[in-house]
């Protein structure tokens, strides 16, 4: 998964399951960040349950999660 390293304003930080913390510049759709990783979701920071959707834009002043769960399809 491609993003940044460096600390960065205005980054969209998301948790991976592997533990390494990504840090991809906003504005960002969860269909974006997802479009090469099927059966993942992104999910927000004490929402493990439940994935975002995919047109849910990522905000830059929240935390997230990437999982990898076989139950979630998104429908196009």
């Amino acid at each position: 998964m491609k993003g940044t390293t460096g600390e960065c304003h205005h980054s969209i930080r998301v948790m991976c399951d592997s533990g390494a913390i990504l840090q991809l510049k906003a504005p960002k759709t969860v269909a974006q960040v997802l479009q090469h990783y099927p059966g993942y979701g992104i999910f927000r920071q004490g929402h493990a349950s439940a994935p975002l959707p995919e047109q849910q834009s990522l905000s830059y002043d929240l935390f997230y999660f990437f999982f990898f769960s076989a139950k979630i399809i998104y429908y196009r």
